[in-house]
């Protein structure tokens, strides 16, 4: 029984205190001289739990947190950073910039193929210059992960 084991820290099948009672499937456990009794739910005590489990779930869809797939999915608040996001300055942003969009590089078809100028830079001991192939490279992975694609339910 999974709340005994919860409760007394072992399974109730080792504990010669737990008497089950078959007809009512409820369980009793002796412990430190208290007397506990786990029961099961009743139909309309699932029935409502069901429910607040449901209405919790619509409130987080309506939030954008939850995706109806069970698929790995993306975090709409994170992505939409990225839009309003101007180039890195430093590594420092480099390196946060890459970090956040190598987590969705699953998304992204030949990410490392087009991510490997930024690599180039995030890179120890190479001197940090922001080029037009940088740029580029930038404002593509922006576009690829704020459009409709990586973005569909």
């Amino acid at each position: 029984m999974d709340a005994s084991h919860i409760l007394l820290g072992r399974p109730w099948q080792y504990d010669r205190k737990v008497i089950h009672d078959g007809v009512t499937n409820k369980i009793r456990i002796v412990h430190l001289g208290k007397k506990h009794t786990l029961t099961p739910l009743s139909p309309s005590q699932v029935l409502q739990e069901t429910k607040e489990k449901e209405t919790q779930v619509e409130s987080l869809m309506k939030k954008e947190c939850v995706q109806k797939s069970l698929s790995p999915c993306y975090a709409p608040k994170r992505l939409r950073l990225p839009r309003n996001d101007l180039p890195p300055k430093n590594v420092g942003d480099t390196r946060s910039f890459h970090g956040l969009t190598s987590f969705y590089r699953r998304f992204v078809k030949d990410f490392s193929n087009i991510a490997s100028p930024l690599n180039e830079l995030v890179k120890k001991d190479v001197p940090f210059i922001w080029g037009e192939k940088q740029e580029e490279v930038f404002h593509n992975l922006k576009d690829q992960l704020t459009n409709a694609p990586v973005l569909a339910l």
